[in-house]
């Protein structure tokens, strides 16, 4: 997605927070409330919940946007308050 070699998705609040929205100044928008923001292996539900987040993903919803400002002072503040 980025095209950058090596970059991972984080998913811990501090990782996410340090290296997604203040490292590369983006942050994952309209992550659905009631499935977990974890590795997609780790996530219970099977199909379902893999189905609900390709469509979401594939109709534009659940994507990436640039950080705001408030974004990044946010993440270096309150990890938590930036994440999905």
């Amino acid at each position: 997605i980025t095209g950058i070699p090596g970059v991972h998705l984080w998913y811990t609040p501090n990782k996410y927070a340090r290296l997604v929205v203040l490292k590369h100044k983006w942050k994952l928008v309209n992550w659905p409330a009631h499935i977990p923001f974890d590795d997609i292996s780790q996530i219970k539900g099977g199909n379902r919940v893999l189905q609900t987040l390709l469509e979401l993903w594939r109709s534009g919803t659940l994507r990436f946007e640039p950080a705001t400002e408030r974004d990044l002072l946010d993440a270096e503040g309150d990890p938590v308050s930036v994440h999905p």
